[in-house]
């Protein structure tokens, strides 16, 4: 075996308790700031408001993020799976890594059928859909939002259900409607 394929060990690594990388009001503030950033960078366009349901956050505003956080991505694992059941539908799977600047990653994973819906572009369009779909999860779980992935919120052949438009918390809550007290709170019960 060569230099170049040997396994690297580490070894006499100390074992240490998880700690918070903060102090509670670091990392309350810091929350409290993701939620200002979020409310002043997004507008209604980069929000997708199902009939009924809540705001969701579209590619664009993902993206938007990433960019604040300057956080990159690649694509990492990419397949089209044929169906053996259903003649002429296939998915598209693809998992996307997004690296912070600190070295941390994470993992978003998205498929899209075929099936789903009409797509005007259908091999193009299925594919774009699961790559956003992986890179969007993956941004929101580095960044810790526990907003649904707009691109997954239920869809319908009703057109009033594609004209949603983001409508504001009450003023005592943050963007993802949660007041500082629940906030605070939340963080003592962890």
């Amino acid at each position: 075996m060569n230099e170049e394929n040997k396994l690297a060990t580490i070894e006499n690594v100390p074992i240490e308790v998880l700690r918070p990388v903060g102090t509670n009001e670091q990392i309350i503030q810091a929350w409290k700031d993701f939620q200002n950033l979020k409310a002043v960078l997004l507008v209604d366009e980069d929000f997708y408001t199902p009939a009924g349901g809540k705001p969701t956050v579209r590619k664009s505003g993902w993206r938007k993020m990433a960019v604040a956080f300057g956080l990159t991505d690649e694509i990492i694992e990419e397949k089209r799976e044929y169906s053996m059941i259903e003649p002429g539908k296939w998915t598209w799977r693809i998992k996307v890594r997004v690296y912070s600047r600190g070295g941390r990653s994470t993992e978003g994973i998205g498929a899209c059928s075929n099936k789903e819906r009409k797509f005007a572009h259908e091999e193009h369009d299925t594919y774009a859909m699961a790559h956003t779909r992986a890179k969007s999860r993956a941004i929101a779980d580095m960044l810790g939002a526990a907003d649904q992935v707009a691109e997954e919120a239920p869809e319908s052949d009703d057109p009033e259900h594609y004209e949603g438009t983001f409508k504001p918390k009450p003023k005592n809550a943050g963007p993802d409607g949660w007041t500082d007290e629940e906030l605070k709170q939340a963080l003592r019960n962890r």
